[in-house]
């Protein structure tokens, strides 16, 4: 998982599906209730998620699960 959120570049759903174990389905639906943080840049059909926000989304997630 770390090796995933190390990179330097965006990253796809394809990676996202890898990292949560989720399929695209769910994450358009997270993506739609805004439950998980992505990017779309304008003109483009593709979604991508910066990984410095994946890993706050996770860190949030794990302590408010804990709490």
């Amino acid at each position: 998982m770390s090796d995933i959120l190390d990179r330097k570049t965006l990253l796809t759903d394809k990676d996202m599906q890898e990292l949560l174990g989720k399929n695209a389905k769910q994450l358009a639906q997270m993506r739609y209730k805004r439950t998980i943080p992505f990017v779309k840049f304008p003109g483009e059909k593709a979604v991508y998620y910066r990984p410095a926000d994946i890993r706050r989304w996770i860190d949030r997630a794990v302590v408010k699960e804990a709490a």
